[in-house]
């Protein structure tokens, strides 16, 4: 979830070369929207923090942890502001790790094993 085009766009070019596949949301809506609609079939997400005039990714964390269903989905939070307290600490916000803008396939790839792979 990213309301930036070419930042979905750079993300979902590094995921699907991981072998994932991918779906987009703009805002904190679309993204409660694909969970809904997709359940079980979405094992991670990432969501930027900060979406002007929208749902960001902390109430969006929040609604998802608070669904039993998903209480134990993957999720990254992204932003381009390192110095932000949730980007500093993650886990004490709902997220399951950070991932800093501008993306890097070796910080995603790296997540995504860890997390999606367990570890290899």
């Amino acid at each position: 979830m990213d309301d930036e085009e070419y930042i979905r766009d750079i993300a979902g070019q590094i995921i699907k070369m991981l072998g994932y596949e991918v779906c987009y949301a703009i805002n904190g809506q679309e993204a409660l929207q694909q969970l809904m609609e997709r359940g079980p079939n979405i094992v991670a997400v990432i969501l930027d923090l900060t979406i002007p005039g929208g749902v960001g990714g902390m109430e969006v964390i929040r609604k998802i942890r608070a669904a039993e269903e998903n209480n134990k989905l993957i999720a990254f939070v992204s932003s381009g502001y390192s110095d932000d307290p949730i980007m500093a600490n993650p886990t004490q916000y709902g997220f399951t790790d950070k991932i800093s803008k501008p993306f890097k396939i070796q910080e995603i790839s790296t997540l995504f094993r860890r997390y999606l792979n367990g570890g290899r």
